[in-house]
């Protein structure tokens, strides 16, 4: 006894990664042969009218009982896809036993069913047609033509295309195309005729268009895409471009739309980033050394770039400053630092400290003009947390002060004075000197603004 069957299955396979079945994709055919008789089988050949290719097997004997997997390919075509079906003729399989008889068995016919996918993708711009006042412009009286490209974004052909568009129906026009056939990934162009622009639209002083093209798939599908729309104002100036599709007139505002003030602006402001108090004693003494802190912040609507930090004293002395960053976007802020400032033995004694700071920040717009913030100052005065009667110059009898942080202590002879940041008080007088005034004098001979103590 003999016998053989032959099942056929199929696999695609997406070769253009679209994630869907498309003319091109590739069809895997798999098939097994199975030897249901008790004899062995030779010049087995497998033919299948669907596949593009000859199947084949890694032999063409089958003993009994076995089976045998065999291969091969085709592509999915337009049409294909255009059918509502896709009828797969059966496979066979012949072969013959020990006496030669020939034996043979066929698959069964199969009729996939392809999913229709359809859609259209439309991009649409206007162009000036008629410039009545030769002002370079769109104004009322003008003549402006509206055009669409429109690309066949599914995976069946279509026909029939046809824009339906509101504004120019109004006025008894149509957009038409050529062609009004696509096949998949195909584009069309669609034009209207020239359109005058109204008196209404120039009081509004912008034009919208709305247009929606539609198709009929190869299927019968009838189906529309997303509407899409041009705006511009009227009483502008325009210029051309390019943009997918075609040749693109954009619009640039000389009066109906103001164009946007630019704001360059920027702030800075400054403070003590850290100090070393090498002695302990709270106090800057000469040989210590401090570090200057500032923030910039962009207050404009512009960015700003190549942020530097100005002062004249760092300038100088050859201290640099640097940045997180020196590029701030509009409302942005960064925060720059200054390289161990040291403070030297004459300023110690005579500037009771570093003096203070002048400061200001630069930085440029893309349009290279030039931004300044605002002037910062910091006094670097001698900053004492805690004095008390035994850091006083001996002078005479006296009681105990506390001096709080932020304010200077000096003796000067006979004379304590108390220093704040804005100006110097006496606090403590055993032999005053007197001016030519009368009135207590300090060490340059100037009256005193504070009160003796």
């Amino acid at each position: 006894m003999n016998g053989v069957t032959l099942t056929r299955n199929v696999s695609q396979t997406d070769t253009n990664g679209t994630g869907r079945r498309d003319a091109g994709d590739q069809l895997s055919y798999a098939y097994v042969v199975h030897n249901t008789g008790n004899t062995d089988l030779h010049d087995v050949v497998v033919s299948d009218p669907s596949a593009t290719a000859a199947v084949s097997c890694p032999r063409t004997t089958l003993v009994a009982g076995a089976t045998l997997n065999c291969t091969s390919v085709s592509r999915l075509t337009q049409a294909d896809l255009d059918a509502t079906s896709v009828t797969r003729a059966a496979a066979s399989v012949t072969a013959h036993d020990p006496a030669s008889a020939s034996v043979s068995a066929s698959s069964a016919p199969s009729s996939p069913v392809l999913r229709e996918i359809v859609g259209l993708n439309a991009t649409q711009w206007f162009s000036l047609a008629r410039d009545r006042n030769q002002n370079g412009r769109v104004d009322a009286g003008d003549a402006v033509v509206f055009r669409m490209a429109v690309v066949n974004s599914g995976n069946v052909s279509v026909h029939g295309i046809a824009v339906s568009d509101s504004l120019l129906a109004r006025y008894g026009l149509t957009m038409s195309c050529s062609p009004t056939a696509l096949s998949p990934g195909q584009k069309t162009s669609c034009v209207s005729p020239t359109f005058t622009v109204t008196n209404s639209a120039a009081v509004r002083g912008v034009l919208v268009n709305w247009a929606t093209p539609s198709a009929v798939s190869a299927r019968g599908t009838s189906f529309v895409s997303a509407t899409t729309n041009v705006t511009f104002p009227v009483g502008v100036k325009s210029t051309t471009t390019d943009v997918p599709g075609g040749t693109t007139t954009t619009t640039t505002t000389t009066g109906v739309t103001p164009t946007p003030r630019t704001i360059r602006k920027m702030t800075l402001t400054q403070f003590r980033l850290s100090y070393d108090d090498v002695n302990g004693n709270g106090a800057f003494t000469a040989g210590e050394t401090f570090k200057l802190g500032f923030t910039a912040a962009n207050t404009g609507n512009t960015t700003l770039y190549g942020l530097t930090i100005v002062d004249d004293r760092l300038v100088k002395s050859k201290t640099a400053v640097t940045c997180a960053t020196t590029t701030l976007a509009p409302g942005a802020s960064t925060t720059c630092q200054s390289d161990a400032i040291s403070i030297t033995d004459f300023q110690g004694k005579v500037d009771a400290g570093y003096g203070t700071s002048f400061a200001y920040a630069t930085a440029r717009d893309a349009a290279n003009v030039a931004v300044r913030s605002n002037s910062t100052q910091l006094y670097q005065g001698y900053f004492i947390s805690d004095i008390r009667t035994t850091a006083l110059p001996v002078t005479g009898s006296q009681s105990q002060v506390v001096v709080t942080s932020g304010l200077g202590l000096v003796g000067a002879g006979g004379l304590v004075f108390l220093l704040s940041r804005m100006s110097p008080r006496l606090l403590r007088r055993t032999r005053p000197e007197v001016g030519e005034s009368g009135k207590l004098t300090g060490e340059s001979g100037k009256p005193t603004t504070g009160p003796a103590v």
